[in-house]
């Protein structure tokens, strides 16, 4: 094992995006209540679905403060 520092970047790209992929989503169900389309419905749903698990990676450390960032095991 051994220890690396972490570079992280700031979250505010990231949260642009995820505000972006909800406009995104609410147009998606418009038109998907236009079309009335149950694979877009089912795709609509998958898209909440993965858009609510994205805000998870998200991350606050405190100014001087430490954390151990385990990744993929």
């Amino acid at each position: 094992m051994e220890d690396r520092e972490l570079k992280l970047t700031s979250g505010w790209t990231a949260l642009f995006v995820l505000a972006l992929a909800l406009v995104l989503l609410i147009v998606w169900f418009v038109l998907t209540a236009q079309f009335q389309s149950q694979v877009m419905t089912l795709a609509g749903v998958l898209g909440i679905v993965l858009w609510s698990f994205a805000w998870l990676g998200f991350i606050v450390n405190g100014p001087n403060q430490s954390r151990v960032v385990q990744l993929f095991g």
